[in-house]
């Protein structure tokens, strides 16, 4: 927290920034990512030197810092060989959280990051329109989006298999 300089007695939070680490599949998962939110990745460094990933002869330049921007949400992403020689954090105890206004966007940004991803939990709140649904994508990241789409009256239907049955 900071103080407020023009009320000291007023604290005010520092946003949270967001840096997800992928086994070299930055640049894939980013990719995903503009098709699931209709983002762009703002900003993208490589390593200068290629890299034999997958002992195939292919040599790639990973990413080591990368920003990415959406209506929704932003953030950084880098393949984690940036933090092979520092202490591995995991993100296992996490979640991301995006709240929507509109259940078209909810839809469609459900509907294409549960693409070979898991829907765990689907909540349907009394409110028409109002649901939660908390899903891990393909590259194991877990996300919860909420809608809150007040006073309007929409079917759920996803297209996503066994979205129903939850």
């Amino acid at each position: 927290m900071i103080n407020d300089t023009r009320n000291p007695n007023i604290y005010h939070m520092e946003p949270i920034i967001i840096w997800l680490t992928f086994a070299y599949k930055c640049e894939e998962a980013l990719e995903f990512y503009k098709t699931c939110f209709l983002g762009e990745i703002t900003t993208m460094h490589k390593t200068k030197r290629g890299h034999n990933i997958n002992s195939d002869g292919n040599i790639r330049h990973l990413i080591l810092y990368s920003e990415f921007v959406s209506q929704e949400i932003c953030f950084i992403a880098s393949d984690r060989i940036a933090f092979e020689s520092a202490t591995t954090v995991s993100f296992n105890n996490s979640m991301l959280v995006i709240s929507f206004d509109e259940f078209s966007r909810f839809n469609s940004v459900l509907k294409n990051l549960s693409q070979q991803g898991t829907i765990h939990k689907w909540v349907n709140f009394k409110s028409p329109g109002a649901a939660m649904v908390i899903i891990t994508d393909r590259f194991d990241i877990s996300w919860i989006l909420k809608c809150t789409n007040n006073g309007t009256s929409q079917i759920f239907d996803s297209g996503v298999p066994a979205y129903n049955k939850l």
